[in-house]
């Protein structure tokens, strides 16, 4: 039990002194992965799907069924972590309530990764073999440069 604790005080206090620096290593809001604005090499969407010869239904079906619902989650996310490090840094918090944040925090990261995998999947469903490959060569994204698509 005591052991526990101290592994995640470790982490937490780890956590407070890495989540900074990594948060700053992000770059710019809107660049990084996704589908949205600035995602490919500081490029928008329309240019990447430009590139890859869509169809008049492809670019139908990709159309963004709940546009903004990324940036939702992201900015749910930064806020969720902002708490988290302002309780860490409070004294007067009381352990089990930085824990639940904790996990706040983990359940908001979740629903990102989840949306990330659908748009994702969405994508993969939608274009041919051609369209994904050319798609592999543009993109920055590790996941979808090194997926194996059949």
């Amino acid at each position: 039990m005591k052991k526990a604790l101290i592994s995640s005080i470790i982490v937490l206090i780890g956590f407070v002194l890495i989540f900074p620096v990594c948060s700053n290593a992000q770059g710019r809001e809107g660049h990084g992965g996704g589908f949205g604005k600035g995602n490919w090499r500081g490029h928008g969407q329309g240019w990447i799907l430009g590139k890859l010869d869509l169809s008049p239904e492809q670019q139908e079906k990709l159309a963004c069924e709940k546009p903004g619902q990324g940036k939702e989650i992201k900015e749910k996310l930064r806020n969720e972590r902002e708490l988290l490090n302002s309780m860490i840094r409070d004294k007067t918090i009381p352990d089990e309530e930085i824990k639940l944040q904790m996990n706040k925090v983990n359940q908001t990261l979740g629903e990102l990764n989840n949306f990330r995998l659908q748009r994702m999947l969405k994508v993969r469903s939608i274009l041919t073999e051609e369209q994904l490959q050319k798609l592999r060569t543009l993109s920055k994204e590790p996941a979808l440069a090194e997926s194996d698509v059949d």
